[in-house]
């Protein structure tokens, strides 16, 4: 295997874990947000 391919899929692990915590972010405020408008 070479090491740029290495560093590489590294890095897009890392972009993609960064991507998934900051999704389930905005999930987690939108549900938040519908569920008090759906009980106020």
């Amino acid at each position: 295997m070479q090491p740029i391919d290495l560093s590489l899929r590294l890095l897009l692990k890392l972009v993609f874990i960064k991507n998934e915590q900051i999704f389930g972010n905005l999930n987690h405020m939108a549900l938040n947000l519908f569920l008090t408008y759906k009980l106020s």
